[in-house]
């Protein structure tokens, strides 16, 4: 997991964590360090530069704290075209890999509802096996893997179609589908690899608007193992792609800026 820190005048750091804006502000949530808990921090200016924590926002599910650190890695996400906002946490069941689901109260984000139709974590999508694995040479081989947790989970609509994006420690999926009337349940139509190479804790960015039809860039960083690089390193940034839609199929592309920094007009 990735370790983040605001500054040192915010006095906290979280896992994973994410932010997410509405016009009433920007809000940042991080798992506690038992991961039994997502805390809430407000943003004091647009800088972004100081926040005040407000304390725990939403408790994992019984089945979560069971099991023991398996509730935590967030995403904000406004329904489209509404006034909803939800937010989708990763959690772990005996049910199997799960993005738990809760229905703020308002646009705050201060208070939640669940709102999942699955069982175990109030989970929208359940997996229990991987799309391939990658092998001791951190290399994509198509040979699935039970799983129970997913990290790193991000939701977010593309074009007329919602996409998932998740890790499972030995692989990176994303899920291409539709949700359901009442927003509390996701069918993937199709699922693939986000890489077939060294790559983990994938998560998109945005404008703050979300209907799908702005620009979405995807971040990550080169995973746990890295057989090539020099002893002693830590993990790299790996360079943003563009992510579209094909159909019912992501589609990866370097970002546009890449091109005006190798003709070194950037």
């Amino acid at each position: 997991m990735i370790k983040w820190t605001l500054s040192d005048s915010t006095g906290f750091g979280g896992l994973t964590g994410s932010v997410g804006a509405t016009d009433s502000g920007f809000f940042a949530f991080y798992p506690d360090d038992d991961q039994q808990h997502i805390s809430r921090a407000v943003a004091n200016d647009r800088t972004l530069s100081s926040w005040t924590k407000t304390g725990q926002a939403i408790a994992a599910p019984p089945i979560a704290v069971a099991l023991g650190e398996h509730f935590r890695d967030l995403r904000p996400i406004q329904r489209p075209n509404s006034d909803e906002w939800y937010v989708g946490v990763g959690c772990g069941s005996t049910n199997g890999a799960q993005l738990a689901w809760y229905k703020a109260d308002d646009d705050t984000l201060a208070t939640f509802t669940p709102a999942g139709a699955d069982d175990g974590c109030n989970a929208i999508f359940t997996e229990t096996a991987t799309y391939g694995m990658l092998d001791e040479n951190v290399c994509w081989t198509n040979s699935s893997q039970p799983t129970d947790m997913m990290e790193c989970p991000d939701f977010f609509p593309l074009g007329d179609k919602y996409v998932l994006l998740a890790s499972f420690f030995t692989s990176n999926q994303w899920f291409v589908g539709s949700m359901n009337d009442d927003f509390s349940k996701f069918t993937p139509d199709r699922v693939g690899a986000i890489d077939f190479g060294n790559y983990y804790a994938a998560k998109s960015g945005s404008e703050e608007k979300q209907d799908g039809t702005t620009r979405r860039v995807l971040f990550a960083f080169d995973g746990w193992s890295q057989p090539t690089a020099t002893s002693g390193c830590e993990r790299y940034h790996l360079y943003p792609r563009e992510l579209t839609l094909d159909g019912d199929r992501v589609s990866f592309a370097p970002v546009k800026e890449t091109e005006l920094m190798r003709s070194g007009e950037a």
